[in-house]
């Protein structure tokens, strides 16, 4: 498939594209390609919500929205006393929001979690406000020798609509949710690129894996979870997964790969490692042991990561919700984070369905 759509073109050629996969089986590529068009801003997931609800529920499984916006699905073993494994990836994506409207009509604005403020001058934005609007965020001015030295911070910036106070507060006001505007790319190598790959590769992973297993005689009841706000603080997933929702739990997500500057650093990972697994105080040791097995003897490619704390990811609200879920986390490789040309390679995100869907055949086996 040829991808030739901006990424808000796509808000249009989704409607058609999903109606067109309903009914068939979607690759994983597709997959990707699809998560990513949905907006989802943290705390405006709805859109996105409702499309992963969606595909849950032509998998034939029973889906539902939880009152702090997390998406969530059950498939039940048919097994007598079955236990159950908890599969979490969030869903939602960095952004900007709007803060207020300039005496020039020039839009001043925040961020939504932790965007790489380096890439902000002259993006092309929309605001989504009462319509949709285009914007461009501002630069230094050339003529400023010194601001040229330095990266510009959030609250120096504007966005130019082009509109004046006046015109511009007919369609704009504090609390729209603003969009960085992107394309989802093919580059060579198997590489893939687009905004909001973090996480909604994993969330493709989460799927990819689970509409397998369906067609399986599962082992443990699984519980599914795309949970909100991850990028402000892991509130969804903190407000969402009960204490004893499961015996274990996955969590998935996205880590740092290697660029051209990073390839002396620690963990950091070459785009093709495979499934990313890590080990550390937040994770499971036995289940985290029993998941590298399972890759080792399923011929699935994997790196270690080490997280000597917390692992800044959902697996530490996880562990630590009510009495505590053992907890483990597998991660894709991901160029680029926080901008709108994440870039990630396929066979990385297949590398941690497969790991996924062997772990949760047998591959771990719960105490």
């Amino acid at each position: 498939m040829s991808w030739i759509f901006s990424g808000f073109d796509r808000f249009v050629h989704y409607a058609l594209f999903y109606a067109v996969t309903w009914f068939s089986d979607m690759d994983l590529k597709d997959s990707i390609y699809e998560c990513t068009a949905v907006q989802g801003l943290s705390g405006r997931e709805d859109s996105v919500a409702e499309y992963l609800r969606g595909r849950l529920e032509k998998s034939g499984i029973t889906a539902y929205t939880d009152t702090v916006g997390n998406v969530r699905g059950r498939i039940e073993s048919k097994r007598k006393n079955a236990k159950t494994i908890l599969l979490e990836a969030h869903m939602d994506q960095i952004g900007l929001m709007v803060s207020g409207i300039d005496d020039e009509g020039y839009i001043r604005f925040v961020n939504l979690g932790g965007i790489d403020e380096r890439i902000l001058c002259g993006m092309e934005v929309k605001i989504l406000g009462r319509k949709m609007i285009d914007g461009i965020v501002t630069s230094f001015s050339p003529v400023d020798k010194e601001k040229k030295k330095r990266t510009a911070e959030t609250n120096e910036l504007r966005i130019d609509t082009g509109l004046d106070k006046n015109e511009a507060a007919k369609f704009i006001s504090p609390g729209n949710g603003i969009l960085m505007k992107f394309e989802f790319t093919e580059l060579m190598g198997d590489k893939l690129s687009s905004a909001a790959m973090d996480n909604r590769a994993g969330a493709a992973a989460v799927l990819d894996s689970v509409e397998r297993l369906t067609k399986t005689e599962l082992i443990y009841n699984i519980e599914v979870v795309f949970s909100t706000q991850e990028e402000l603080g892991l509130h969804g997933a903190f407000a969402g997964i009960e204490p004893g929702a499961a015996e274990a739990a996955i969590a998935v997500d996205v880590t740092h790969g290697m660029t051209p500057d990073s390839k002396d650093e620690t963990g950091v990972f070459p785009l093709g490692s495979g499934a990313v697994i890590c080990r550390g105080p937040n994770l499971h040791y036995d289940y985290t042991r029993q998941l590298i097995k399972t890759a080792e003897e399923n011929s699935i490619p994997y790196e270690i990561e080490v997280a000597a704390g917390g692992s800044g990811t959902t697996a530490w609200a996880i562990q630590t919700v009510g009495n505590g879920i053992p907890v483990m986390l597998i991660s894709i490789p991901l160029r680029y984070m926080h901008t709108n040309v994440e870039t990630l390679k396929l066979s990385d995100v297949k590398a941690v369905s497969d790991l996924i869907f062997e772990a949760l055949s047998g591959g771990v086996k719960l105490d």
